[in-house]
């Protein structure tokens, strides 16, 4: 990006300044389609979530125990599948980011409440604001880049005046950019329902990021009425042109047989199309079809390879499942200390599954000295963000620690969760 010129990296602020004034309508959204870490969201996911965990006090039980909703396991399978995102011009957004995971046997989601878990006080770090393509393509026209330039600086009034005569008249991108407007409600006040009709017109000339939107719209039933078969429509036009979440989703409508029967082998077909574009999604969703078995033989190699892609990418949940697969030694030897160092990474970003699994190598001294009172630290943080086998664990292991070490787990926890996990010393 060095050559950039001055206006173009102009427009790379603009954009980041863009993507930060929409966290809240994304949180809004969020908070409406799913969160897996509170209890109340884990009593709603209609009785298909299960949650094993390192969170059992026999080693056994690392066997057969779900590491996170990323799990890919011995016995239990759950599978990572992310919400669709909303595309910025020039950049996506992941609206709500990161991934649910559905199964043939445990899953760890809210069956039919859309296609990514999320944290909410995790948006910020989770949505993936990255900016995939900062150079904006030659405007149309004068007034087409004007209406661009203004959205881009939230000077939203000028862009609608701009932009909402060049889309009436035809234009695909600023019918985009409405779309846009209409869903977020910049300028305009919030409704879905133009959203929907100004990606679909856009859609319908071919914008491959209005297709991808509609399709969210159609899968969540957002502006439109719920309809999966037209969300893998859309999906799949967005997909066949290269567009890497639009791969992944279609991945996962195959995965779940959503709108299309089941097919396990078009999923990994999919998944591989946006993994080998360094989709972090799709590479830990290809890592657990290869750790299951399901489209592709099972191969315990593959599946680490694609989960360290993710998780060397900071990936949360790749680091879980890579760090499950470390513990159990599946596709690597097995190494404690190498689960551990992955298990960390993720507790530190503030995932809960992650934290209980770490509290269980604390407690039972693997990879690390043995060490109640952190154990009990972490159990703590992860049963605060509603992981009901932290609180499980947590019980057991006070029946061995005295008092004034659990009152100092305690205090180390609500100072740990002050600090956002950071520099809490396990």
């Amino acid at each position: 990006m060095g050559g950039d010129s001055p206006a173009a990296e102009g427009m790379r602020q603009a954009w980041l300044h863009t993507i930060a004034g929409v966290q809240n309508k994304a949180g809004d959204m969020l908070q409406e389609r799913i969160g897996f870490l509170t209890a109340e969201d884990e009593a709603a996911a209609d009785g298909r979530r299960r949650s094993g965990g390192l969170t059992c006090s026999t080693a056994e039980h690392v066997g057969t125990a779900l590491l996170h909703l990323a799990g890919v396991i011995s016995e239990i399978h759950d599978f990572r599948r992310p919400k669709p995102s909303i595309c910025l011009p020039g950049a996506y957004l992941h609206i709500v980011a990161r991934q649910r995971w559905l199964d043939e046997m445990r899953v760890h989601t809210a069956k039919g409440q859309g296609r990514m878990q999320i944290v909410a006080r995790s948006l910020v770090a989770a949505f993936v604001a990255a900016l995939i393509s900062v150079s904006v393509p030659s405007p149309a026209s004068a007034a087409l880049e004007a209406g661009e330039r203004a959205y881009q600086r939230g000077d939203y009034a000028t862009a609608l005046q701009q932009l909402r005569p060049l889309a009436e008249k035809g234009d695909d991108r600023a019918r985009y950019f409405l779309g846009l407007m209409y869903f977020i409600g910049q300028g305009v006040p919030q409704d879905d329902a133009k959203a929907a009709e100004w990606f679909r017109r856009a859609a319908e000339q071919g914008h491959v990021r209005a297709q991808h939107n509609l399709g969210f719209m159609y899968e969540s039933g957002r502006g439109v009425p719920q309809d999966d078969a037209q969300a893998v429509d859309w999906y799949r036009k967005a997909a066949e042109q290269g567009h890497v979440d639009a791969q992944n989703n279609l991945g996962l409508m195959y995965a779940d047989g959503r709108g299309v029967p089941r097919d396990d082998a078009q999923a990994v077909d999919w998944f591989r199309k946006a993994a080998e574009q360094g989709h972090v999604d799709a590479q830990t969703n290809l890592g657990f079809m290869y750790a299951n078995g399901r489209g592709v033989p099972r191969d315990d190699a593959q599946a680490v390879d694609w989960l360290r892609k993710a998780a060397e990418q900071g990936h949360v949940d790749g680091q879980t499942n890579l760090g499950f697969m470390y513990a159990n030694g599946r596709g690597v030897p097995r190494d404690d200390a190498q689960a551990v160092d992955w298990f960390r990474k993720a507790a530190e970003q503030g995932h809960a599954r992650a934290q209980t699994n770490l509290g269980f190598m604390y407690a039972n001294g693997r990879g690390v000295p043995q060490d109640y009172v952190t154990a009990h630290t972490l159990y703590d943080i992860g049963a605060a963000q509603g992981q009901s086998e932290a609180a499980g664990s947590r019980a057991s292991l006070e029946e061995r620690m005295a008092q004034e070490d659990i009152a100092q787990a305690r205090r180390m926890a609500r100072e740990c969760a002050k600090k956002n996990y950071r520099g809490c010393g396990f």
